[in-house]
């Protein structure tokens, strides 16, 4: 009989790693579809997913309590790829941010334009 595993992505390695002689059906997924597959009924024996997730799992139930263990700790950065629009942006290179410089064919009016009626004696 195998043992049935419902895990998200990042979990599939350490199962991989961890089946040494047992026979795993594992679904790996991102947490809360695993989660929501528990809900409607997907048989398992094991859920692998966030600590929170499982705390919620076992507050309805679907979990036992006593048998939640934390067996990693994932962390997780952000980054802007080199050479993304949005780098750009925000460098004031390309789109339409409030750091972008206005290229207006036509000159603005106001009497701050040296081309406004009301500086046409100054000139």
């Amino acid at each position: 009989m195998a043992l049935r595993i419902l895990a998200g992505g990042a979990a599939q390695s350490l199962v991989e790693t961890a089946k040494d002689g047992f026979e795993i059906e594992g679904t790996f997924s991102a947490v809360g579809a695993m989660r929501d597959k528990l809900l409607a009924g997907e048989p398992a024996d094991i859920v692998i997913l966030s600590r929170a997730l499982v705390e919620g799992l076992a507050q309805s139930g679907h979990v036992v309590a006593g048998t939640m263990a934390d067996v990693a700790r994932v962390a997780t950065a952000v980054a802007v790829r080199a050479r993304s629009p949005a780098r750009h942006r925000r460098q004031g290179r390309a789109g339409g941010g409030p750091e972008r410089r206005r290229r207006d064919p036509l000159p603005r009016s106001g009497p701050g334009n040296r081309r406004h009626p009301l500086r046409q004696g100054d000139a």
